[in-house]
C-alpha cells in the first residue's frame, strides 16, 4: 500500500500563468510573486476649498508683519490682501507664499526681491497704463539656494504626504493648485505689428565744409610753368658734371616744343635742377602742390632698368641746404613703373610743402628730377607746378559724391594718397586713349593701397551711398581685393565695412568693383573715416584705380508708420525691437521711442535700416515690437546662466490661467530640465489658460514650455534675445494648444545642453507634439530653425506613461497657417525628426505661410510622408523647399522667388550676405529627392506653382527645380508629378535639370508632366533620363536641351494614339546577377533589359544595401519579367524586388487603365538543397562568393578551414560596430512556410588576418559575447521582421581555432512573403573580425519524436540551449544516472535565471497530450553540496524547487506565460540528488501558430544551481492519456507512479511517500 502523509491541506493543484508583453525572454518577461511595482507619483494640486469665500481684503502694509515668520510672508488660506505701496520702494523678503489672495491694483508701484514665491491661493495684477520704460511693479528673484516648500494641508500628496516639501530649485515662481490672473497690458495693445508705411529724409547737408586751398598774396596757382619757349635755360641745369641742352629733336608734340636734356650722367643723383627760392613767397607751407611734366629716358647701348625692371626709374625730390649748411633730400613723387627707353611718359603728383622746405633761412631749396643709374640720359619738358585745381564745394551739395577727383582726370592724386607705406608711390597715368587713372606701385605689405578721407557729417545714421570702383591687379594669377571703410571711435577704436571686389590679374584687365554702404550712428559718430583697399594675399603687385565714386542714394532719417492701436500705448522710452531683415539671425535692433503720434508715426533715439512696411510689400514687412511692461519678473543675477529664476505652473489640472502683458527677463537655469522662463508642467487639461502679451528676454534657456499639458492658448507673446528651443511643446503628447501671433527674434544656442537635449540647434518654435495649433506666429531670426517638427514614434518624459499608445509621428498638425519664418541661420520651417521621419498618417498641410531669407532651407521636409505645402510664398532661400526621401509630398499653389526685388535691394544698399554668395552660388526653388522613403509610395507632386528670379547676373546657375545629388541609392524611386507650373524663364534649362542625378550615378528618372515643361509647348507627356535601356518601350521622345533629360510624349508615330507611362524596376542581388538580362514580355512580344550597377569599390559593391537595377518604362498592359543568363538558360538572383512608380494620374487616349509586373521565378527539383552558393569559397573573388556585409567589409583570405595553401576563406575587413559582419540573401523561392533549414559554418575570430580572439559562448551580453546569426525580412523595400539570436556559436570555444556556429530556423509567413531574406552575423565587440569557412544552410528534418534537442548533452555540446536572465551555461560530468554530461547553470543570482530552448512548434499536434520530463539535481553555491527543495512550497522561497513553463509569442499580441512542469514530490538526496520534473500540457493552435516557443527552467531560489539532464518533450502515452478521462478524477490516487505528481498541498506541510517502494511503479 502506498499513501501521502501530509501535515496541512492537500490539494491538487493547476499550473500558474504569467501574462508579459516582450518579445524575447527574459527575467522582466516573467511575473515576479511577491514584489511590489513603484510607479512614478502623479499626485496633482487643487484650488483649496478653504479659499471658496475670502475675507475683505486688507491693505498689505497693514497686515503683512502678523503673516511674516523668518521673513517669509504667507498670506493664510481664506485671506486677502491688496498691495497699497505706490512709492516705488523695494521690499525685501525670503520668500512670498499665498495660500489666501494677494492683489495689485494699478496704483501700485514697488519692487519685491524675494528668492521664491508660491501660489497656491490666488494672485491677481492689474496694470493698465500707457507703456514706457519703467515698470511699476517689478518682482526681483533672488539668492543661490535651492528652495522647497510645504503645501497646504490640503495639497499635502502633491508633495508625497503630510509634513513632505516640495523641491522647487533655486529662484522659484511657482504655482501649485492656485490661479493666476494677470492682465499687465491693455486689452486693445498689441505686443508687435507690422510697419504699415515709411518715409526718408533728404541729403545731410555738412557744416565741415573746408575752401579750396588760395595762392598767397600777389600770386597765381601756378608757382612754375616752363616749356622752354626761347631755347634758354630759365634756371635750370643738369647738376654738377652733367652735360645739359635745350633741344626739340624728337619732342613730345612731334618736334614743335622745346625740352631739356640732362646727359653725361655719371651718378643717379644727377638730372635736371631747379633752385625754387626764388618762388619761396608763393609757396605756403602746409599747402599742397600738383607737379607735372614730361619724362623721357635714352640709352646708350644698354637698355636703362627702368625699362626692363621697373627699378631707378625717375623721381622728384625736393633737395634744401638749411642755414646750418645740413643737406637734405626729400623724395615726394615716383614714376608709375616700366617706361620703355625713347617713349615719353608723364610724372605727376601732388605733395606737401612743408615747414622746412619753407624755412625762410635756407641756402637753397632745389627741385631735382633724377634717379636712373648712370649712363642714362633724362629729358624733361613741359614742366608745372601749381596748385591743384579743385572744384569748388557747396555744404548743400557736398555729399553727393565723397570720393572727390575719383576719374584722375585733374592730372593729379590729391585728395588721393598712399596709404600707410612711404615706398608705396601714388602717380597719375594715362592710358592711350587718354584716360587718366590713378597707380600704386613699389607696394610691400597687403594693405598698401590708396585712400581718401570721407566726412563723416555725411554718413548719417542709416544713409546709403552707392560705392563703385574700377581696379586692375597687376599680376600673373588672379588676386581678390577688398574695399575697406575703416572708421574710429571716440575712444580711437577701430571698425569696419568690408566689401569684396571680383578678382583680377594683368589679363583681367579692368574689373569693377559696386555696393550700396549703409552707414550707421557709429559711423556719424566717428572721428575719421577713410576708404582703402586691401588685398587677400598679395603684397607686392603694382594696382591701378579709376572711376571711384561713393554717391548719396538715400538718406538714413528714416520714420515709419505703425498700425494706430499702438499710439495710444506705446509710451515715450519704452524699448522697441526692429528684426532682422536679412539673412542674418543677429541684425535685429534694440531701441527706445521718441515719439509716436496719433497717426501711428514713429521716431526712435537710435536709427535702424528702413524696413519695408505693408504699403511697399505685402510679402516682406518688417516687423517691430515693444519690449517694455509695467509688470516685470527678474532675475538678479545677470552673468550665469545656471542661476536664472525659473516660473511654473505644476501639476495643477483643470484651473485656468491667465498670465498676460509681463516681461521675464533672465529668466531660465541653463543645462537644468523644467527651470524655464514659463513652463507649464504635467497640468493635464487647463483649457482656458491663456498667456498673452509676455515678453521673454534674455533667456538663459527656452522660453514658453508646454509639458503634459493641454488646452493653453499662446498668443501674442515676444520673445528675444533667447537660448535654446523658444515657444516649445516638450514631450509629444500634448494636444489642443494654440500658438498665436507669438513672435520670437534672436535664438541663440545654449553653451550647456540638457541631456539628450538639442537645444544647441534652436527652434523659435519646436514641437515634439503635431495636434496642435500654430497660426500668425513670426519666427524672426534663429541660430538654426525658425520652426522645427521633431517628433518620435512614442512620447517622450513625464508624459510617457500617460499615453503609451501614442506615436507623434503619425499625428497630423491640426492647423499650421499665416506663419512667417525668416532670418534664420538653417531653415526656417523644417520636419526632420530622426530616427523614423514624421509620416502621420493624415496629410498635414503647412499653408499660406511667408518663409524668406533663410541661409540655407526655407522649407527642410526630412525622411517623411503625407506633407503638402500649400500657398504662400518662399523667397530668397538657398533653397526654398528642400525634400529628402519623402512620400506624398504636394506643393501647390506657391510662390517661389529665387532673389526678390526686395532683397536685391537690401544686398545692394547695405553690406550684407546673400543666399548666393554660399555653395558655388547655386539655389533652388523646390529641391527634390530621387529617393523616397518608401519606394512604394508616391513621391512629390508640384501643382500650380509659380517659379520667379532664377536667373540673374548677381545669382548665377540658379534652377526653379532641382533635384538632391545626395542620394542613398542609385535608382529614381520618388515618383513625381508636375502639372500647372509657370515660369519667368523660357529655356528649359533655366527651369529644370536632372544632371545632378546623372552625375550621381541615376539615369532611370520618370516624372509625369502635363506640359508644363515640354519642348513643344503643352503637350503632356514624361520627363525621362536620356537612358536607351530605359526609353527602350516608349515612343514620341525629343531631347530637353542641357537637362540631361528626354521629353516623351508616348506618341506611337503609326497610331498617332498616346500612352500612359509606368515605371518598374527590379531590384536584384549584385553578386547573383553578373552577366544577366531581363526579359520582359507582355505575351506577344519580348524586350531584353540590361542591369544598370555602377561599378565601385569591393567594399560598397559587397554591402549589402548595394543592388542591382532594372528598369523599364511601360505602356498600360501585362507584363512577365524573366532573367537569362548569356547562354539563354533561365536563373534567379536570389530575390527580385518589384517596385512600381505611381499609376499615370491621367493618360491622353485611353479611357482605361490596367497595368500588371509579375517576375518569373523558376524552379528545379534541387534548387533548395543548398543555399549557399560557395560553401567552400574555393575562391579569391570575394564578388564571387554570394557573400554581403553589413558594413566591415569582406575579403578573402587563403589559408582556409583545411589548412592548405589553395584554400581561402571569407573574413570581414574592418569591423568598427557591434552590428558589422557578413551577410547573404537567401534564395526567396526556397523560403516555404513550415519548412526548417540549419544553417552550419565553422568560425573564427581574428586580430587580423589569423585567428586569435576570444568569445564566450554562453555571455549573452557585454564585450566577450560570441556573435549571433539572425534574419530579417523585407518585403516592397519595407523591413517586415527579423528575428535575433537564430544561430549562435557552440561551446566550449577555442581561441585561434575553428568552432561550429549553427543553428535551426523555420520559414515562416513573414519568411515566405518576403522578396528578400537576409541571414546576417553580428553582436561582436568592434576591432574583431570575423571568418567563415566550410558555410550551408540546407533543409533540416524535425525529429518530432521529441521536441526537445539535444536534451541528454552526450554530444559534449551546449547546441539549440541557451538561458534567462544571466546564468550563464556549462557541461559537466556526470549527467544522470552515469551518463556523459549534463547541463548546469553558473551563478545564478536570482530565482528567474534559468537554462532555455526554443522548442519546434511545427512538430506540436493540435489537440494532441504531450508529457514533458526532465531529471535536475540542485548545487547550493554556499558550499558545492547538493540541496534538496520542498516541493509542496506554493509561494517562491529559499526551499522552493525548479519547474518548466513555456513562452508563447505571436507579433503583436500579448506574450502567454504557461507553467506546464514541476518537481514531483518528495524530492531526495538519494540518487546523486537527482530528482524528476514532470508535467503534461495539450497542444494548442495559439503554440502551434506561435511565431515562437520557448521552454524554460526557473524557480529555484537565488544560489542555488540547476543542473539538468534526460529533458524531453513527448507526445504522451496511453497510460498517461488515460489518466485524463472522466472515468476517475483523481489522477495518481493510488501513487503508482512511485511519487506525487499530479499532487499539490496547501499550507505548509511536509510530504513524504511511505509503503513498499518495490511495488511502486
Amino acid at each position: 500500500m502506498k499513501f501521502l502523509q501530509v501535515a496541512g491541506q492537500l490539494a491538487v493543484l493547476p499550473f500558474a500563468v504569467g501574462i508579459g508583453s516582450r518579445n524575447h525572454l527574459s527575467t522582466k518577461d516573467l511575473p515576479i510573486y511577491g514584489s511590489r511595482a513603484l510607479v512614478e507619483d502623479t499626485s496633482m494640486f487643487s484650488p483649496l476649498s478653504c479659499n471658496d469665500s475670502y475675507s475683505a481684503c486688507v491693505a498689505w502694509s497693514s497686515a503683512v508683519a502678523d503673516m511674516t515668520v523668518n521673513n517669509v510672508v504667507t498670506i493664510p488660506c481664506g485671506q486677502c490682501l491688496t498691495m497699497d505701496i505706490t512709492d516705488a520702494r523695494t521690499v525685501a523678503l525670503d520668500g512670498l507664499h499665498i495660500q489666501g489672495k494677494l492683489e495689485f491694483p494699478n496704483t501700485a508701484k514697488l519692487t519685491i526681491n524675494t528668492q521664491k514665491v508660491i501660489v497656491e491661493g490666488e494672485l491677481v495684477m492689474t496694470n493698465t497704463d500707457v507703456i514706457t520704460g519703467t515698470p511699476k511693479v517689478k518682482i526681483v528673484m533672488t539668492g543661490s539656494t535651492e528652495q522647497v516648500f510645504e503645501p497646504h494641508s490640503s495639497n499635502a500628496a502633491g508633495c508625497g504626504g503630510a509634513g513632505q516639501s516640495c523641491a522647487i530649485g533655486k529662484k522659484a515662481f511657482v504655482v501649485a493648485g492656485g490661479k493666476l490672473t494677470i492682465n499687465g497690458m491693455p486689452d486693445t495693445c498689441p505686443s508687435w505689428a507690422n510697419f504699415q508705411d515709411l518715409s526718408v529724409g533728404t541729403m545731410p547737408v555738412p557744416s565741415n565744409v573746408e575752401e579750396p586751398a588760395a595762392p598767397e598774396d600777389g600770386c597765381t596757382d601756378s608757382v612754375l610753368d616752363e616749356t622752354f619757349p626761347d631755347g634758354h635755360m630759365n634756371g635750370w641745369s643738369g647738376n654738377l658734371g652733367a652735360t645739359e641742352s635745350i633741344t626739340n629733336e624728337g619732342s613730345y608734340d612731334e618736334g614743335t616744343d622745346n625740352y631739356l636734356k640732362v646727359s653725361d650722367r655719371v651718378k643717379t643723383w644727377q638730372g635736371p635742377f631747379y633752385d625754387l627760392k626764388k618762388h619761396a613767397d608763393c609757396l605756403s607751407a602746409g599747402s599742397s602742390y600738383f607737379f607735372s611734366s614730361r619724362i623721357k629716358l635714352e640709352n646708350n647701348g644698354t637698355p636703362s632698368q627702368c625699362s626692363i625692371a621697373g627699378n631707378s626709374c625717375p623721381k622728384l625730390r625736393i633737395n634744401i641746404m638749411k642755414p646750418s649748411n645740413e643737406l637734405v633730400w626729400k623724395t615726394v613723387l615716383t614714376s608709375g613703373g616700366m617706361s620703355a627707353d625713347g617713349t615719353w611718359f608723364h610724372l605727376r603728383g601732388t605733395f606737401e610743402w612743408t615747414e622746412e622746405m619753407a624755412l625762410a633761412g635756407n641756402i637753397y631749396t632745389m627741385l631735382s628730377v633724377d634717379g636712373p643709374e648712370a649712363g642714362i640720359d633724362i629729358s624733361i619738358g613741359e614742366i608745372k607746378l601749381s596748385l591743384p585745381a579743385q572744384p569748388e564745394i557747396v555744404a548743400e551739395t557736398a555729399c553727393s559724391n565723397l570720393l572727390l577727383n575719383g576719374d584722375a582726370e585733374s592730372g593729379f592724386a590729391i585728395p588721393w594718397y598712399s596709404f600707410n607705406q612711404a615706398e608705396a608711390s601714388l602717380t597719375v597715368e594715362e592710358e592711350a586713349d587718354g584716360n587718366l587713372y590713378f597707380h600704386l606701385s613699389g607696394r610691400t605689405v597687403v594693405y598698401s593701397s590708396i585712400t581718401h578721407e570721407l566726412n563723416p557729417e555725411c554718413t548719417t545714421a542709416g544713409s546709403v551711398y552707392s560705392f563703385s570702383a574700377r581696379i586692375w591687379v597687376h599680376s600673373d594669377s588672379d588676386q581678390l581685393l577688398r574695399l575697406m571703410i575703416k572708421s574710429f571711435d571716440k575712444d580711437n577704436k577701430a571698425f569696419y565695412i568690408v566689401v569684396p571686389c571680383p578678382p583680377s590679374s594683368e589679363t583681367s584687365g579692368w574689373v569693377t568693383c559696386r555696393k550700396d554702404i549703409t552707414f550707421t550712428q557709429a559711423h556719424r559718430d566717428s572721428k575719421s573715416i577713410n576708404i582703402l583697399f586691401t588685398a587677400q594675399s598679395d603684397a607686392t603687385s603694382d594696382i591701378s584705380y579709376d572711376d571711384l565714386k561713393m554717391t548719396f542714394k538715400t538718406a538714413g532719417d528714416v520714420s515709419v508708420s505703425l498700425p494706430t492701436e499702438t499710439n495710444s500705448c506705446w509710451g515715450l522710452s519704452s524699448e522697441v525691437l526692429v528684426t532682422s531683415d536679412t539673412m542674418e539671425y543677429n541684425q535685429e535692433t534694440v531701441t527706445k521711442i521718441s515719439s509716436l503720434n496719433s497717426a501711428g508715426v514713429l521716431r526712435t533715439t537710435d536709427s535702424f535700416p528702413a524696413p519695408l512696411g505693408t504699403t511697399q510689400s505685402a510679402d516682406y514687412a518688417g516687423e517691430i515690437a515693444i519690449l517694455s511692461r509695467m509688470i516685470s519678473f527678474e532675475s538678479e543675477d545677470l552673468t550665469d546662466a545656471s542661476n536664472g529664476a525659473h516660473f511654473m505652473v505644476y501639476h495643477t489640472p483643470g484651473v485656468a490661467q491667465t498670465l498676460e502683458g509681463v516681461v521675464f527677463r533672465n529668466f531660465g537655469q541653463q543645462g537644468t530640465r523644467a527651470r524655464y522662463p514659463i513652463n507649464f508642467h504635467g497640468n493635464g487639461d487647463v483649457n482656458g489658460t491663456l498667456v498673452s502679451k509676455n515678453v521673454i528676454r534674455d533667456s538663459n534657456q527656452r522660453c514658453v514650455v508646454v509639458s503634459g499639458t493641454d488646452g493653453i492658448t499662446i498668443a501674442d507673446n515676444v520673445a528675444y534675445k533667447t537660448k535654446g528651443h523658444c515657444y516649445m511643446l516638450e514631450d509629444g503628447g500634448e494636444t489642443s494648444n494654440s500658438f498665436l501671433r507669438n513672435l520670437g527674434a534672436r535664438t541663440e544656442k545654449v553653451t550647456t545642453k540638457l541631456s539628450g537635449a538639442n537645444d544647441d540647434k534652436p527652434a523659435t518654435f519646436y514641437a515634439r507634439a503635431p495636434g496642435n495649433t500654430w497660426e500668425g506666429n513670426v519666427a524672426a531670426g534663429s541660430f538654426d530653425s525658425g520652426f522645427w517638427f521633431n517628433v518620435l514614434g512614442s512620447v517622450q518624459g513625464e508624459s510617457a506613461s500617460l499615453h503609451p499608445d501614442v506615436k507623434p509621428n503619425e499625428v497630423s498638425i491640426t492647423s499650421f497657417k499665416n506663419n512667417i519664418a525668416h532670418s534664420n541661420g538653417q531653415m526656417g520651417i523644417s520636419t526632420y525628426s530622426p530616427p523614423h521621419g514624421y509620416t502621420p498618417t493624415r496629410e498635414s498641410v503647412f499653408e499660406n505661410n511667408r518663409v524668406y531669407r533663410n541661409r540655407l532651407y526655407g522649407y527642410w521636409l526630412n525622411s517623411g510622408n503625407n506633407l503638402a505645402v500649400v500657398g504662400g510664398i518662399v523667397s530668397d532661400n538657398r533653397i526654398g523647399v528642400d525634400s529628402n526621401h519623402m512620400n506624398g509630398l504636394r506643393v501647390e499653389n506657391l510662390d517661389v522667388v529665387g532673389f526678390s526685388e526686395e532683397f536685391l535691394d537690401i544686398v545692394a544698399s547695405r553690406t550684407v550676405a546673400s543666399h548666393c554668395l554660399d555653395r558655388d552660388n547655386k539655389i533652388a526653388g523646390v529641391r527634390l529627392s530621387a529617393n523616397a522613403k518608401d519606394a512604394s509610395m508616391s513621391g512629390a507632386s508640384l501643382i500650380n506653382v509659380d517659379f520667379s528670379k532664377f536667373v540673374l547676373d548677381d545669382c548665377e546657375n540658379g534652377k526653379p527645380i532641382a533635384f538632391n545629388p545626395v542620394t542613398s541609392e542609385s535608382r529614381f524611386t520618388a515618383s513625381t508629378t508636375f502639372s500647372g507650373l509657370n515660369f519667368d524663364v523660357f529655356t528649359l534649362a533655366e527651369k529644370f535639370s536632372i544632371c545632378d542625378l546623372v552625375t550621381a550615378g541615376i539615369d532611370d528618372v520618370l516624372i509625369t508632366d502635363d506640359g508644363s515643361l515640354s519642348p513643344g509647348g503643352g503637350e503632356p507627356g514624361y520627363i525621362m533620363s536620356d537612358n536607351a535601356a530605359l526609353l527602350a518601350s516608349v515612343s514620341g521622345c525629343s531631347i530637353m536641351t542641357s537637362t540631361c533629360a528626354q521629353y516623351c510624349s508616348g506618341t506611337n508615330p503609326d497610331t498617332g494614339s498616346s500612352s500612359c507611362l509606368r515605371k518598374a524596376i527590379v531590384a536584384v542581388d549584385l553578386q547573383a546577377s553578373n552577366n544577366v538580362k531581363m526579359y520582359v514580355s507582355d505575351g506577344t512580344t519580348e524586350f531584353s533589359v540590361e542591369s544598370t550597377h555602377i561599378q565601385d569599390s569591393v567594399y560598397a559593391d559587397t554591402k549589402w544595401t548595394k543592388d542591382r537595377f532594372y528598369t523599364v518604362a511601360l505602356p498600360a498592359g501585362n507584363y512577365t519579367a524573366t532573367f537569362k543568363n548569356l547562354s539563354g538558360e533561365v536563373v534567379w538572383p536570389n530575390y527580385a524586388l518589384v517596385t512600381l512608380g505611381d499609376a499615370p494620374a491621367t493618360c491622353v487616349t485611353e479611357s482605361t487603365y490596367a497595368f500588371s509586373f509579375n517576375v518569373n521565378k523558376p524552379s528545379s527539383p534541387d534548387m533548395c538543397d543548398e543555399l549557399v552558393l560557395n560553401p567552400s569559397f574555393s575562391t579569391s573573388n570575394v564578388m564571387e562568393t554570394g557573400w554581403h556585409h553589413s558594413d566591415g567589409g569582406l575579403r578573402m583570405v587563403s589559408p582556409g578551414s583545411e589548412g592548405t595553401a589553395n584554400s581561402y576563406c571569407l573574413t570581414t575587413d574592418n569591423r568598427q560596430d557591434w552590428w558589422h559582419g557578413p551577410a547573404i540573401f537567401l534564395d526567396s523561392r526556397c523560403m516555404e512556410a513550415g519548412k526548417a533549414y540549419e544553417f552550419a559554418t565553422r568560425m573564427r575570430l581574428a586580430l587580423g588576418n589569423t585567428g586569435g580572439a576570444e568569445c564566450d559562448t554562453e555571455a549573452k551580453y557585454g564585450e566577450m559575447r560570441c556573435p549571433h546569426g539572425s534574419i530579417k525580412t523585407i518585403k516592397d523595400g519595407v523591413k517586415t521582421s527579423e528575428q535575433w539570436g537564430l544561430f549562435n556559436a557552440i561551446g566550449p570555444w577555442t581561441t585561434g581555432a575553428w568552432n561550429p556556429f549553427s543553428g535551426v530556423f523555420v520559414a515562416d509567413d513573414a519568411m515566405a512573403d518576403a522578396d528578400q531574406v537576409i541571414l546576417y552575423i553580428h553582436r561582436l565587440r568592434p576591432g574583431i573580425n570575423i571568418q567563415l569557412d566550410d558555410t550551408h544552410l540546407k533543409p533540416f528534418e524535425v525529429a518530432c519524436d521529441n521536441v526537445v534537442q539535444n536534451g541528454d548533452f552526450e554530444g559534449n555540446s551546449l547546441q539549440y540551449w541557451w538561458y534567462l536572465g544571466n546564468a550563464r551555461l556549462q557541461l559537466v560530468q556526470p549527467g544522470y544516472g552515469g551518463s556523459n554530461y549534463a547541463l548546469s547553470t553558473i551563478s545564478r543570482k536570482y530565482w528567474i535565471w534559468g537554462q532555455s530552448q526554443v522548442i519546434s512548434n511545427s512538430c506540436l499536434e493540435i489537440g494532441l497530450r504531450y508529457e514533458i520530463s526532465a531529471m535536475v539535481k540542485l548545487v547550493s553555491d554556499s558550499d558545492g553540496s547538493n540541496f534538496l527543495c520542498n516541493p509542496t512550497m506554493l509561494y517562491l522561497g529559499p526551499n522552493h524547487c525548479p519547474t518548466i513553463g513555456i513562452k508563447i509569442e505571436h507579433a503583436g499580441a500579448e506574450t502567454q506565460y504557461l507553467e506546464i512542469a514541476e518537481t514531483v514530490g518528495p524530492t531526495t538526496l538519494d540518487n546523486d540528488g537527482w530528482n524528476e520534473i514532470y508535467g503534461t500540457f495539450t497542444a494548442t493552435e495559439d503554440m502551434r501558430d506561435a511565431d515562437s516557443v520557448d521552454m524554460y527552467f526557473a524557480k529555484a531560489w537565488s544560489g542555488i544551481q540547476m543542473v539538468i539532464d534526460d529533458v524531453s518533450i513527448v507526445p504522451a502515452s496511453a497510460a498517461t492519456n488515460s489518466l485524463f478521462t472522466c472515468d476517475d478524477l483523481i489522477k495518481n490516487g493510488d501513487l503508482s507512479y512511485g511519487d506525487a505528481r499530479y499532487w499539490g498541498v496547501l499550507g505548509s506541510p511536509t510530504l513524504e511517500m511511505y509503503g513498499d517502494a518495490s511495488n511502486w511503479m
